[in-house]
């Protein structure tokens, strides 16, 4: 369910397409992050439509929405570019080994 949700807040960022050079639009991603990690006083509406009790969810494993997200992205480039850059710097080859830089 986990991998679901985070698959409909990808598709959502996806929908408006590369901005500024980046890949995805940063303002959708932090729309998403916004909900995801901001307390309960400060958390806005969720930007996508949401099955009932999935809001919810999604809430209580935000950490994991938010890491599928990331693989998501991360797998996207990956087939568009074939090769990406891990948080360590290190750049790595899709279906190809890591490679230290």
């Amino acid at each position: 369910m986990v991998k679901q949700i985070a698959q409909q807040f990808f598709d959502w960022i996806k929908e408006a397409g590369p901005t500024g050079g980046d890949a995805y639009d940063q303002e959708r991603i932090d729309e998403v992050d916004s909900f995801l990690f901001s307390g309960t006083e400060e958390r806005g509406p969720c930007p996508i439509p949401l099955a009932p009790g999935e809001e919810a969810l999604a809430i209580a494993h935000s950490n994991e929405i938010s890491e599928a997200l990331c693989d998501l992205m991360d797998e996207e480039v990956c087939h568009q570019q074939g090769w990406w850059y891990d948080e360590a710097g290190n750049l790595h080859l899709c279906n190809g080994p890591q490679l230290v830089v």
